[in-house]
């Protein structure tokens, strides 16, 4: 991932702009219907959010429960797109799936192709798009199983809202996180889409 590339990973933590050092020191003032103290909801948030490190920058990723993609009943794995709203503003989070991948072993059927979809393709009349670059970022690969792969399913049309790596299936129980890095917005006025980071594991 290139230095440009981090940088937009690294908007995650100003583009959600929940729980940062300034807030913490200066919190917003709660809405009428909030009744809880300035702390209570600070600490709401950070049991919501968690950052992680993307040397050089920081990253904010969205604590949630990731469903389950299994790439021999499923071609394509969706990853859920929805608006959340933080203290009246909206913002664009990604859910995507652990990816279950069968171990095979031998020739090339021990590499397999996983592809993504972001579902819906637009959120509040704004498309969104995976990164052109680095439409799949590995926060944990210790296997080096994945291999970078690219805009669409790897085919002759690429799209923008479909991405692809290649993983090897060779070893039960490897595991990779990954992160997706999707944009929202039309260009030169998009935002990064906060995440969660769910894995690529090798089962039976």
């Amino acid at each position: 991932m290139n230095r440009s590339s981090c940088r937009m990973a690294a908007a995650a933590a100003v583009v959600l702009g929940v729980v940062t050092a300034t807030q913490a020191q200066e919190p917003s003032k709660p809405s009428t219907s909030d009744k809880r103290s300035d702390s209570a909801r600070l600490k709401e948030r950070a049991n919501n959010f968690r950052v992680i490190k993307l040397q050089p920058y920081l990253v904010l990723l969205a604590k949630a429960s990731a469903k389950t993609c299994n790439t021999e009943t499923h071609a394509t794995c969706i990853i859920a797109m929805q608006i959340i709203t933080v203290e009246g503003r909206k913002y664009c989070l990604a859910v995507a799936p652990d990816v279950k991948v069968k171990v095979q072993v031998g020739g090339s059927a021990s590499m397999r192709n996983v592809v993504w979809e972001l579902s819906p393709a637009a959120l509040d009349g704004k498309d969104l798009a995976f990164h052109s670059e680095s439409g799949i970022v590995l926060t944990v690969d210790p296997f080096a199983q994945i291999k970078k792969g690219g805009p669409g399913s790897g085919g002759a049309s690429p799209t923008a809202i479909v991405h692809h790596v290649k993983t090897k299936r060779d070893k039960l129980g490897a595991e990779a996180a990954y992160l997706p890095v999707i944009l929202w917005g039309s260009s030169g006025n998009e935002e990064l889409c906060a995440a969660i980071d769910p894995k690529i594991v090798n089962v039976n």
